[in-house]
C-alpha cells in the first residue's frame, strides 16, 4: 500500500514539496508540449538558457519550488 505521495514512501525528509515541484514540473512539460516550443524558445520564455532548460529537465530537486512557479506565472 503506498501513502500516494512516492517521495513519502521513497523517506524523502521533504516529501510534500517534492510532490508539489514534481507536479508543478509535469504541467511545466505538459504546456512546453502542447505549445510544441523548443528548448531554445521555451528557454527564452522562461529567462533562461537553453542549457540550463537541459540541466533540470526532469530533475526537480535541483530547484526551489519558486521557480516552476514562476516559470507558470
Amino acid at each position: 500500500m503506498t501513502s500516494g505521495n512516492v517521495f513519502a514512501d521513497l523517506g524523502f525528509d521533504n516529501s510534500e514539496e517534492e510532490l508539489r515541484k514534481a507536479k508543478l514540473a509535469r504541467e511545466i512539460r505538459a504546456i512546453i508540449m502542447r505549445r510544441r516550443l523548443t528548448q531554445a524558445k521555451t528557454a527564452r520564455l522562461l529567462a533562461m538558457t537553453a542549457r540550463h532548460i537541459r540541466r533540470v529537465h526532469g530533475r526537480t530537486g535541483k530547484f526551489s519550488i519558486d521557480r516552476p512557479v514562476r516559470c507558470l506565472d
